[in-house]
């Protein structure tokens, strides 16, 4: 098989060999040039992933809890809001962060893994059915708290009132014990805003309505006049009672618990909502580290590769130049011009050496061939010259003529 190579290449002659060279050297760039298109093109992929994929999701989930921690900021403000109208204004804010968080995650949905965002959209409805949930219990315990407060501006003037017919009774003793009663009542009542245990209240709700049963009691025990006297602060007192100023401050601490129970599940679903997209923004960056790194490792595989070619092409032309040019081609070549120039000189004896390489050899052959012939006849020709020379000297000589057989050979020389 080498040898039928070796004979298919002598084949192609210097034309031939001299293209096939050129062409094996020029193949190099082009295969340089593959080699750097299937880097860039791997290099171009990976800055894809990272510009289409990576870095919007890197966004879009910073934006995410920013959102959601914004829509839970919305139930403080709600609470230290000073009135409805405050309220009301803060409400107009939440339907469209709430409209814009979702419209996040269905951003997010196109670049992550839907499992992995499955309970965003539920995290942003809780938090909006939560804020609904303290808007309305901030508007009851306002109501509630407004409601309480005229209570308890009546109760001082109740008390005044009371007190002032129970000492112009005519039974003094019954009179003093119905002041008594009325002390301890407004002091009961005025205590009423301190307490923060509903369980406190009702036990005093209890004492009051026993309280409230002695003076009805007491009342009753008193004469016609003395009655209709004490008659109007009694039915003050029971009207004032009658509108439940115990049960307002038990609703609203017990509005007071659930609405910091909202605020508190609020805001662990936001922080739970943010830890999810930390968690997301984490994969994310570390995907735009490892592309990044892909990108280094394809940059300085291509680098090298386009090296190696590089080197590979020096290697291949000289090979090509030493191997093949030089010593195929340019030797022979010199060879030729040495034998020529010592034809030139006079040594017909002058030969060009085989090499064995056809088809060159063959024409150094019929080159030598044809030198040999020629050399060989200018040879018999001069030996004939030599010998006619020869012939005429020895004539002349003879009639005295000698010299001319070398004039002649100068002549024809």
């Amino acid at each position: 098989i080498g040898r039928t190579m070796i004979t298919s290449a002598s084949a192609l002659g210097i034309r031939g060999r001299l293209w096939l060279a050129f062409g094996a050297i020029s193949a190099l760039p082009i295969v340089a040039a593959l080699v750097a298109w299937v880097a860039f093109a791997d290099v171009a992929e990976r800055m894809s992933l990272v510009a289409d994929q990576r870095l919007p999701q890197i966004e879009t989930a910073l934006r995410l809890a920013a959102t959601a921690e914004r829509l839970a900021s919305y139930g403080p403000d709600l609470v230290a809001a000073p009135d409805a109208d405050r309220r009301a204004a803060l409400w107009q804010k939440v339907e469209p962060t709430q409209a814009d968080a979702r419209r996040l995650i269905e951003a997010l949905r196109a670049t992550t893994d839907a499992s992995e965002i499955t309970d965003y959209i539920s995290y942003i409805d809780d938090m909006a059915r939560m804020l609904a949930d303290i808007r309305r219990l901030v508007d009851s315990t306002s109501a509630t708290r407004s409601a309480l407060a005229e209570t308890m501006l009546s109760v001082d003037l109740t008390a005044q009132d009371f007190d002032q017919s129970a000492a112009r009774l005519s039974h003094a003793e019954t009179g003093t014990l119905l002041r008594q009663l009325n002390a301890r009542l407004v002091t009961q009542i005025q205590t009423l805003p301190a307490m923060t245990d509903p369980e406190a209240v009702a036990r005093a709700g209890r004492v009051v309505a026993e309280q409230q049963a002695t003076l009805a009691r007491l009342v009753g025990g008193l004469s016609a006049a003395d009655q209709a006297e004490i008659a109007p602060p009694r039915d003050a007192w029971v009207t004032l009672l009658a509108s439940a100023p115990f049960q307002k401050q038990t609703d609203l601490l017990l509005d007071g618990q659930d609405r910091d129970l909202l605020l508190v599940s609020n805001a662990t679903i936001a922080d739970r909502l943010r830890d999810r997209t930390a968690k997301l923004v984490a994969e994310a960056r570390a995907g735009v580290t490892s592309a990044a790194q892909d990108v280094r490792d394809v940059i300085t595989q291509g680098v090298r590769q386009l090296f190696g070619v590089a080197a590979g092409a020096v290697v291949l032309a000289v090979c090509i130049g030493w191997f093949y040019v030089s010593r195929r081609i340019i030797r022979r070549l010199m060879r030729l011009i040495g034998a020529m120039g010592r034809l030139s000189q006079g040594d017909y004896t002058a030969l060009v050496a085989d090499t064995g390489d056809r088809p060159i050899a063959d024409h150094e052959v019929v080159m030598q061939r044809g030198l040999d012939d020629h050399v060989v006849e200018l040879l018999e020709q001069r030996q004939r010259v030599a010998g006619l020379v020869g012939f005429v000297e020895r004539h002349h000589q003879r009639t005295g003529q000698a010299g001319l057989g070398d004039r002649f050979l100068q002549h024809h020389a």
